[in-house]
């Protein structure tokens, strides 16, 4: 399943198509978009829509999705080691909207936050990582959310046991604390 490899990242029907292609597979992009609906209906796949931060509108191209259940990356594909970043990502994601927050994905500029925390009129943009050692890395998980100019909280989540502190008012927290203090915040009326 195309979906697995490519959980969390960009990609359109064109690009399914064209992989099946050159697997001696032919299906239509209409096809294609045909089955990424029926994946969808069936709870297989998630399709978070993206916003234009600085636009302020949903884009409709250039989708990512998710899965539903990451066992279906397990069970279709061999472990590799850059998937922890996808399978990160893609847990904080599920955790996310089990709690009933809202999330999306923010484009601006040529950039992407990984996600957007939507609830009672509280946005949270989110970063995940499992590492911020490589400087790049850090660099652009830090460098996206300082690109967004508006007051909400910027919170980059990594796997790595390691305190760091906070980068130009952009919290960094370990995955698990980030989680634990979900459980703890309060409902609002």
């Amino acid at each position: 399943m195309f979906i697995t490899y490519t959980t969390g990242n960009l990609f359109s029907a064109k690009k399914i198509s064209d992989y099946l292609k050159s697997q001696q597979l032919e299906f239509s992009i209409n096809l294609m978009l045909d089955y990424l609906t029926h994946l969808k209906n069936a709870y297989l796949i998630f399709k978070p829509q993206r916003n234009d931060l600085k636009g302020k509108r949903i884009l409709e191209i250039g989708e990512k999705y998710y899965l539903h259940d990451s066992g279906l990356q397990h069970a279709s594909i061999t472990y590799k080691p850059n998937y922890i970043n996808l399978l990160l990502g893609n847990f904080l994601l599920l955790d996310l909207l089990i709690k009933g927050y809202q999330v999306s994905i923010g484009k601006i500029d040529n950039k992407e936050i990984d996600f957007i925390r939507d609830k009672n009129n509280e946005r949270l943009y989110l970063q995940v990582t499992v590492s911020l050692a490589d400087e790049n890395v850090k660099n652009r998980k830090y460098g996206n959310l300082l690109k967004v100019e508006d007051n909400y909280r910027k919170t980059v989540v990594m796997d790595y046991e390691h305190n760091v502190e906070s980068y130009k008012g952009i919290e960094t927290i370990n995955i698990r604390e980030f989680l634990m203090r979900i459980i703890k915040e309060p409902e609002r009326v």
